[in-house]
């Protein structure tokens, strides 16, 4: 069964970004849901890369890239990283 973590800071967003993805998808399990970047950061360890990250392209104090970058370095594997946005105004 493949994880999967969200960093949003927009719970009603994630809740039904969460709700979609679950209902079309039954071999996914949500291992975490953080609001703050401390909370994603004690987790990414734990995924591999068959796992699936979604990262919110505007959440304050985070640069996407560097996470990436950092994440590629650190790590042999490495999960499947989406950047969703839920304001494309």
């Amino acid at each position: 069964m493949n994880q999967l973590a969200i960093l949003e800071n927009d719970v009603e967003f994630s809740r039904k970004l969460l709700n979609y993805i679950i209902g079309h998808n039954k071999r996914l399990r949500l291992m975490n849901l953080s609001i703050k970047v401390e909370e994603i950061v004690e987790i990414l360890d734990l995924l591999d890369e068959k796992d699936i990250l979604l990262l919110d392209l505007s959440f304050p104090r985070i640069n996407i890239d560097k996470l990436v970058t950092i994440l590629n370095q650190k790590r042999n594997h490495m999960p499947n990283i989406i950047v969703i946005e839920d304001n494309l105004n």
